[in-house]
């Protein structure tokens, strides 16, 4: 007796024992002998689906498919409703695209059910329904989306039928949105609702909004969707974080495009304004900038765009687009600023710029011209957007920034980002406040980088309000955490924040230029000249009264050193003032002087036969006796010897570290540095 037999597709089907047989009997290796039963077969039983089937996937083996392609259509109207053709009708829908997430998914999905498929590669199914005519292939693809239970896999279905008959998008179009818009409110797993949400943002959005007139609120909406999305996307912290889990699958950069693609869209539709600002360059004019402060609310009219969500007229309300180009102008621009002030070791794009008051703009000697100008660009643009969003649309900026999971993610560069903001515009005493908050967080952090960031800013905070010893030591504990981590931090910039620089008062009056602004990169020479910088100032002030005082001026001779000769006209007008009082006493000049071009200013000095000094450079520790002979010209002829014996001496350490030695300096003679003398 005859059973149920293996066509040669793999599918077991059951029939009469007489269609058994000749499925059975065409199973041969000669192609003619099989085509021969199964076509007597086909003419013995027309209406048997088992036969109709065997022939179609005889085609599909032997590659002739345009004849599978007619065998299938004649599957599609006489056996449509049967069972055994679904697995087969949905891996040849796959041949609609070319391996993406349906051909994934639709796959996996024919193992899982158990049941074995018609040659189920992907170059058969596509030449197969490459075949097939338009009526059939629309038809095929929407029989595929009714039947399917599963809703991602609807979903994909849907729209690659969309992709293929774009005429159909204003029949499933809408329908395809409300359902994925659907998943995202709850009942699916956390990675399938992600899934579905790029499903809609990266690829529903942009086929379906320029074909469908959506309702403003619906609009508006899938915005919203999409902005979560990418940012999101854009990895869980700014490139190069030491905080960063996963590296970014896409290029940041395109990822952002296609943001500002997909805003410029919507804009197009709903005929928003100043969509124009999202070019996708990161340099705004002045004008634009200007524009979108003037554009938005005052700073009592405070927003709430949520509440008159009910209202289509309240969502055509200019506020509605004026918050929403801020928002992203605002995400986008704070997104690269962490990049560039939390950036990898090692990577040049990491070294941050300078600036000046708004309008100006000046470069550190280690960065790149293009990058600064980048980093300069960015972080104005966040300040002035992050003005606007707190000011006017700060529940609205809650709201999403939920959503985006700001507080999560962007956390550690955000708090950053608004102590820097708050000292840009001169709100020292709110940068104060956010400085204290958060080193208060980062007591107990194992990322000591982050603390000597932060003791940064709270130094230029400190220093521009005037509380000048808290700022000296603040400064102090910062380079002893950084010397002592030299290994780590000495070559490589890392982070950095935005410091208020000493506006460098001249030693003879005491007139102070601009104030500055300046991103300081956390590398120990880097902080070494922000501390030398500040130290120059206060040290300036001092000898800008009339009072002499010898200790300061010693001390500026010390830390003129650095960079040397950058400091060269500097030590010309301290030694022009030691000939005008003509009298110098510095113990300490022997230990930490050693740049000849200094030490032979002081040699000439000393031996100067038009000019009586006084000069004490020798330290104490070489007894009374030396102390009590200072060097006056024409008087004491052994002090004079022995300074020069000194001095010549001194020459032999002229190839010490000068860093080294400065560092040394301020760390061992901190009491002399104090403001409180």
């Amino acid at each position: 007796m005859l059973g149920p037999v293996e066509g040669s597709c793999g599918l077991s089907v059951a029939g009469s024992p007489a269609e058994d047989y000749l499925i059975a009997r065409s199973n041969c290796k000669d192609p003619f002998v099989s085509e021969a039963w199964l076509l007597t077969a086909k003419t013995l039983f027309p209406n048997s689906f088992s036969v109709q089937f065997a022939i179609y996937a005889m085609y599909k083996e032997s590659q002739r498919y345009a004849e599978a392609a007619s065998q299938l259509t004649d599957l599609l109207v006489t056996f449509g409703r049967e069972p055994a053709l679904w697995p087969e009708m949905r891996l040849v829908a796959t041949g609609a695209t070319t391996g993406g997430l349906l051909q994934e998914s639709l796959t996996a999905d024919f193992h899982a059910t158990g049941l074995p498929l018609a040659g189920s590669g992907s170059l058969a199914t596509s030449a197969i329904f490459a075949q097939l005519t338009p009526q059939s292939q629309y038809a095929l693809l929407l029989a595929v989306c009714g039947r399917a239970t599963d809703v991602a896999d609807r979903c994909r279905c849907t729209l690659l039928l969309l992709r293929r008959f774009p005429d159909s998008i204003a029949e499933h179009g809408g329908p395809l949105i409300e359902e994925l818009l659907a998943t995202q409110r709850g009942g699916q797993q956390p990675a399938v609702a992600m899934q579905l949400r790029r499903l809609l943002v990266c690829d529903v959005l942009p086929l379906v909004v320029p074909r469908l007139q959506l309702p403003t609120l619906l609009t508006i909406d899938l915005l919203e969707h999409a902005i979560v999305h990418y940012v999101r996307s854009i990895h869980v912290m700014p490139a190069g974080s030491k905080a960063s889990q996963t590296p970014p699958t896409e290029d940041p950069k395109e990822l952002w495009g296609r943001l500002f693609e997909l805003y410029r869209l919507v804009a197009s539709k709903l005929k928003w304004p100043m969509a124009e600002l999202l070019e996708g360059s990161s340099n705004l004019s002045e004008q634009q900038l200007a524009r979108l402060k003037a554009d938005a609310p005052h700073s009592g009219d405070v927003v709430d765009l949520s509440k008159s969500r009910g209202s289509s007229k309240s969502a055509q309300d200019d506020r509605t687009p004026k918050f929403y180009v801020t928002l992203v102008l605002f995400l986008r621009s704070a997104y690269f600023y962490g990049c560039y002030t939390a950036a990898a070791e090692g990577d040049e794009n990491a070294m941050p710029g300078c600036v000046l008051p708004p309008g100006q703009l000046t470069t550190s000697r280690q960065l790149p011209a293009d990058v600064a100008i980048s980093l300069v660009a960015h972080f104005q643009i966040a300040v002035r957007c992050w003005g606007t969003l707190a000011a006017a649309y700060k529940a609205d900026f809650e709201r999403l920034a939920e959503l985006l999971g700001l507080a999560e993610h962007w956390k550690a560069f955000l708090s950053t980002f608004f102590i820097d903001a708050a000292v840009y515009q001169n709100h020292l005493d709110e940068a104060l406040q956010l400085g204290c908050k958060l080193l208060g967080e980062l007591a107990t952090s194992a990322d000591w980088l982050a603390r000597v960031k932060a003791n940064l800013q709270m130094t230029s905070c400190l220093f521009a309000t005037g509380d000048r010893e808290t700022a000296l030591t603040r400064l102090t504990e910062t380079l002893t955490l950084l010397t002592s981590r030299t290994d780590d931090v000495s070559e490589r910039p890392s982070h950095s924040s935005l410091k208020v620089l000493p506006p460098a008062p001249t030693i003879e009056t005491g007139q102070q230029q601009q104030q500055q602004l300046c991103f300081v990169v956390c590398t120990r020479d880097e902080v070494l000249r922000f501390f030398i910088r500040i130290l120059m100032t206060i040290l300036k002030e001092r000898l800008a009264g009339d009072q002499r005082d010898d200790l300061a001026l010693g001390n500026l001779l010390v830390l003129s050193q650095a960079d040397w000769p950058a400091h060269e006209g500097q030590v010309l007008q301290l030694i022009a003032s030691i000939r005008r009082v003509k009298a110098f006493s510095y113990p300490l000049f022997m230990s930490y002087v050693v740049v000849p071009d200094i030490l032979e200013e002081f040699a000439f000095l000393a031996s100067d036969q038009h000019q009586e000094l006084q000069l004490d450079l020798l330290p104490a520790a070489q007894g009374a006796g030396s102390r009590s002979r200072t060097v006056t010209r024409g008087v004491n002829k052994g002090a004079k010897e022995e300074l020069r014996a000194a001095m010549e001496k001194q020459m032999g350490r002229a190839n010490e570290d000068i860093t080294q030695l400065i560092i040394a300096f301020l760390l061992s003679e901190r009491h002399l540095l104090s403001t409180k003398r």
